[in-house]
C-alpha cells in the first residue's frame, strides 16, 4: 500500500511540474547579440541578413535551412545553493550563439558565401524580424529556432542588422501551457 502511494505521489509530482512548465518569450537586440565577442569570433566576416526581404534576388543554394540553438541555464557556482541562476537574457544569447555557429558552419559546408533571409520560428509560427531575435526561455534551456537561405551570390549592398543598446529587451509574455 506504501509503495502504491509513493507512486501516485511520484506521478502527479511529474505531471503537476510538466503541466507548469516555464516558457517566455524574449525578442532582444539582434545586433547587440552580435556585437558580444564570443558572437563576433563565431561568424568572424561571414556575411547574415535578417529578414525575408534580405534573400530577394538572390542566387540561393539552399532554402529553408532551419537551425535550433539551444542553451541550459548553468549557474555559475553549481556547488552553491545560494548562488544566483543566469538570466533569461544571458542564457538566450548562449542560444542566439549556437544557432548562429549551427548557421555559419552549414552554410560553410554548403560552399554559400552569404546566409540571407534569416527569421525565426517556433512551432510552425514565423516571425520576419530583422531587427530582433526570438528566444523561448524555459526553466531547464532556452532556444532560438530560425529559419534561412544560404547564398551563392551576394547583392551589392545588404543592410547590416542596426546596432541597438544591450539592455532593449522585449519580452512578450510568458506561457504556462507548454512542456
Amino acid at each position: 500500500m506504501i509503495k502504491a502511494t509513493s507512486l501516485l505521489a511520484l506521478t502527479l509530482a511529474l505531471v503537476a511540474t510538466s503541466a507548469s512548465a516555464r516558457d517566455a518569450v524574449l525578442r532582444l537586440p539582434i545586433g547587440a547579440a552580435l556585437a558580444e565577442p564570443e558572437a563576433q569570433k563565431i561568424v568572424g566576416t561571414f556575411p547574415l541578413r535578417f529578414g525575408a526581404a534580405s534573400a530577394a534576388d538572390l542566387e540561393i543554394i539552399v532554402r529553408d535551412v532551419q537551425i535550433d540553438g539551444k542553451a541550459e541555464p548553468v549557474r555559475e557556482n553549481a556547488n552553491r545553493r545560494d548562488s544566483q541562476p543566469p538570466s533569461d537574457e544571458s542564457v538566450c544569447q548562449k542560444a542566439f550563439e549556437d544557432a548562429m555557429t549551427r548557421l555559419v558552419e552549414a552554410a560553410r559546408k554548403a560552399g554559400a558565401v552569404a546566409v540571407v533571409g534569416i527569421v525565426w520560428e517556433h512551432k510552425g509560427e514565423v516571425r520576419d524580424d530583422a531587427t530582433r531575435y526570438e528566444c523561448h526561455a524555459g526553466s531547464f534551456r532556452s532556444h532560438v529556432a530560425l529559419r534561412a537561405q544560404l547564398a551563392r551570390t551576394l547583392p551589392r549592398s545588404l543592410p547590416s542588422p542596426a546596432p541597438v543598446k544591450s539592455g532593449d529587451a522585449d519580452r512578450a509574455g510568458n506561457d504556462d501551457e507548454h512542456q
